[in-house]
């Protein structure tokens, strides 16, 4: 058991790979026997999921489509042989029919944390009441619980127990959610310098001054930047790092304004970003009027991480919010418009759209200047920031375990230590405990933006589905379903969805977090009351 240092009281700290030696309470009297009436593994229908696009890339691999095209690989949950609970021979690739999964990003309502919170219940209306409107001619989709479409969705907010408890009075009878975690991400801080304007730094990495063609920005920095305290790039040169600005337009540029982006949608990635700027500034307090309101209660920055405080930004701050929803929106955005900075997953900023911050020397592409990190000439216009990884040391980290090239590799997140306020327990005894205070912390050994992201889903459906005409038979089958995909999905033996993760630009969950999440898929559909 490790703790932070003394300036911040937290009782419970560890890491995922430490996890292991932690109790578990509670495990040995789980329920978790085989339940004569659900249907034999792979026997159930294909299935759809919606939600976060922080964990958008990572289901595309685990699910066997490509992310962008929605092509079927060869690779993933209908591919694996190595296996036992992986469902192979799908769409012609074996010698039996199996079921498909499909993780849906191409309906900006089904996108999102938020969208995966809210299809699940928080913070809708009755289900008589949101029928009442459907039969009147008007379907708000977007707004009531859509398990008998999507029978789980992603997030990188887990619901508190207060949220948990009202997504469960759309079930006509006991059927708790369970809080499924499967894998970490780094948040990646993109960066587009005004046009004429190149950067440098020379930031410390593991004990070892290694120059960069890119800005190494302090936590300090990013979040003064995101309260509106830093608003201009002559500000950022010459921190502990080094930075220097190279501008054709000299000192104007320079001095021009730094624009930065946030989500437009309500987003497990600004809960995450969030998070991560409460612990850098845990003093700041923002009262109603920072937002543009009137009233005097405050919230600090984890409290704007949540609910309908989720998508307010200090008005000091002036920042952009995209027309697109989705870590897809932030990334083009700064991709396309200098004097910008952002955050989006790693997947996405390094993938997205060609690769904005990944490709080197893309201008001139033969520029004389150009080659690897430590020559200036590295795409050092557009790129993703390194990031102080200790708020009390000048140590540096880049989000991905092999810096900024194109090719993917693992996101910087395997020592990360996991932690939540005073009293709060780390990790949570159950996927049915409440995990919404777990959040990574800001002093690390590795990269210091990471989060875990989760998947929800009912321990039994047919309470929840019958409301929309479904039979306990088809029920039983989606439960099947869902079961089976993410019983997989984090398992971490060969063939299984951890493995899968390897460089996929995330990291796999280990240790007690693990095992909780394989008992959490494994009650789904199995689980006796």
């Amino acid at each position: 058991m490790s703790f932070l240092p003394a300036r911040r009281a937290v009782p419970a700290l560890v890491s995922v790979a430490a996890l292991i030696a932690l109790a578990l309470p509670g495990v040995a009297s789980a329920k978790t026997e085989p339940n004569p009436d659900i249907n034999a593994q792979c026997s159930g229908p294909a299935i759809q999921a919606e939600g976060s696009t922080f964990q958008g890339p990572a289901q595309f691999v685990l699910t066997g489509y490509e992310w962008e095209t929605s092509e079927l690989l060869s690779t993933g949950y209908n591919h694996s042989t190595t296996n036992p609970l992986a469902c192979a021979g799908a769409e012609g690739q074996g010698t039996r029919e199996t079921p498909t999964v499909r993780y849906n990003q191409t309906n900006p309502l089904e996108r999102g944390s938020g969208s995966c919170l809210k299809s699940f219940g928080e913070g809708v209306k009755t289900f008589e009441e949101e029928k009442q409107e459907e039969s009147g001619g008007v379907i708000y989709k977007d707004k009531y619980p859509r398990m008998s479409r999507f029978p789980f969705c992603g997030t990188d907010e887990a619901p508190s127990a207060t949220h948990k408890a009202e997504m469960e009075t759309f079930a006509e009878s006991p059927s708790p959610i369970e809080t499924i975690p499967f894998g970490q991400g780094a948040l990646a801080i993109v960066v587009h310098l005004p046009a004429g304007c190149t950067a440098s730094s020379e930031p410390t990495v593991k004990g070892t001054v290694r120059p960069s063609g890119r800005l190494s920005l302090t936590q300090s920095e990013i979040e003064e930047i995101y309260r509106g305290a830093l608003t201009k790039w002559s500000q950022l040169v010459g921190n502990s790092a080094n930075n220097k600005l190279t501008c054709t337009g000299g000192s104007g540029e320079e001095e021009e304004a730094i624009k930065p982006v946030v989500r437009r949608d309500k987003s497990g990635t600004t809960h995450i970003f969030k998070k991560f700027l409460e612990q850098v500034n845990e003093t700041v307090k923002f009262s109603a009027e920072t937002f543009g309101g009137k009233g005097e209660e405050t919230r600090d920055w984890e409290e704007v991480a949540e609910g309908s405080e989720n998508q307010r930004w200090p008005t000091a701050a002036h920042v952009t919010k995209p027309a697109q929803n989705g870590n897809q929106g932030v990334v083009k955005t700064v991709g396309t418009t200098p004097s910008t900075i952002g955050y989006a997953d790693l997947a996405v900023a390094r993938e997205f759209e060609g690769g904005y911050f990944s490709k080197k020397c893309v201008a001139p592409a033969k520029a004389p200047e150009c080659g690897g990190e430590n020559k200036k000439g590295e795409q050092n216009h557009e790129f993703w920031a390194l990031v102080q990884n200790n708020p009390e040391k000048a140590e540096y980290a880049d989000p991905s375990t092999d810096y900024d090239k194109y090719k993917k590799s693992n996101s910087n997140c395997t020592k990360t230590l996991y932690i939540a306020r005073t009293g709060e327990k780390v990790p949570p005894a159950s996927t049915l405990d409440d995990w919404s205070k777990v959040k990574g912390s800001n002093t690390s050994a590795t990269y210091p933006i990471c989060g875990l992201t989760y998947d929800l889903a009912p321990q039994l459906y047919f309470p929840y589905l019958k409301r929309y005409g479904l039979s306990q038979e088809e029920s039983k089958a989606i439960a099947t379903s869902a079961h089976d995909y993410l019983h997989w999905m984090v398992n971490a033996k060969a063939g299984g969805g951890g493995p899968t993760l390897k460089n996929t630009d995330y990291a796999k969950i280990s240790g007690t977090v693990q095992k909780e999440a394989e008992l959490g898929a494994e009650e789904i559909g199995n689980t006796i009351p």
